[in-house]
């Protein structure tokens, strides 16, 4: 069983990793198309046009992307995916953490 120092030493690279992230962005980046009528024809697609959607108050909210932040949107997305990781990890480290104190606490008051 490792020792609570390895869970200490885990939990500061944890917050080393997400301190080191500068940016990040919630939500989807998405590909859309858009139909336009044509007279006399069939219509035509448009695009594409890359939208960055996230749900803002149990609404989808989205803004659209010019081209050129099409690549850094795709940055920013993954470091928040990668954050979120993160908090889960450290909050399962945090967790074994205290089950270890506190089972350590039981047992030395029943020593005692």
């Amino acid at each position: 069983m490792a020792s609570i120092e390895v869970f200490e030493q885990r939990r500061e690279e944890i917050i080393k990793q997400m301190r080191d992230i500068q940016y990040m962005r919630r939500g989807t980046i998405n590909m859309n198309y858009q139909k336009v009528p044509q007279k006399g024809k069939g219509p035509i697609l448009r695009g594409p046009y890359y939208v960055l959607s996230w749900n803002e108050g149990g609404k989808t909210v989205g803004v659209r992307l010019k081209p050129e932040e099409v690549e850094q949107a795709k940055k920013d997305v993954a470091a928040y995916k990668e954050f979120q990781i993160l908090i889960k990890e450290y909050v399962t480290v945090t967790e074994t953490m205290t089950e270890m104190v506190r089972n350590s606490e039981t047992l030395d008051s029943k020593k005692n």
